[in-house]
């Protein structure tokens, strides 16, 4: 997709062989390129050229709201977590699951998420390359869940009558 195939080529020689292997072959995402550039074209884009900062809950001011939250959760939390998603709604629980960057799934796609009456939340990483370089951030056996705000205070609300509250969920290992 390159303009200029052997200029590309001639950059990647600098690189890392596993890196220019990558960009000289794809990711493999996708089935093939046109679905690809399909893909990509219809990503949102939030880009106001403003820092995201992530800092833990329990460190925002008083005065601070957050537009999402972001959980670092192990398969039985994320069972949990999507449950408790699914106990409001009358149709099917959804989670969106983008084909896109960890980046862009905790940034862009839950922005886009917080545009909607009733937001999904957004697991992530599935990108193979973000989770080489995450390993040491995030265990293999963990993924991320990531919601707006207004999402999230309803959860935290529903919460207090859930699964959460019953001796089942002790059963493994959590507490009340």
């Amino acid at each position: 997709s390159a303009k200029n195939k052997d200029e590309y080529l001639k950059k990647l020689e600098n690189r890392p062989k596993n890196v220019a292997e990558m960009f000289r072959h794809g990711e493999r995402i996708y089935c093939d390129f046109d679905t690809a550039l399909a893909h990509i074209k219809n990503r949102p884009i939030y880009d106001e050229k403003q820092y995201v900062i992530f800092k833990g809950i329990e460190n925002l001011k008083e005065d601070e709201i957050p537009d999402s939250v972001v959980f670092t959760l192990n398969a039985m939390e994320l069972s949990a977590m999507l449950q408790l998603n699914g106990s409001f709604r009358s149709e099917n629980a959804c989670v969106i699951t983008p084909q896109a960057s960890a980046c862009q799934a905790i940034g862009s796609f839950t922005f886009q998420q917080n545009e909607l009456d009733v937001p999904n939340p957004v697991l992530s990483p599935l990108d193979f390359a973000a989770r080489a370089h995450m390993k040491h951030f995030i265990p293999n056996d963990y993924m991320c869940l990531s919601m707006p705000w207004k999402l999230f205070l309803k959860l935290e609300e529903l919460s207090k009558n859930s699964v959460f509250q019953i001796d089942f969920w002790e059963e493994f290992g959590n507490k009340k």
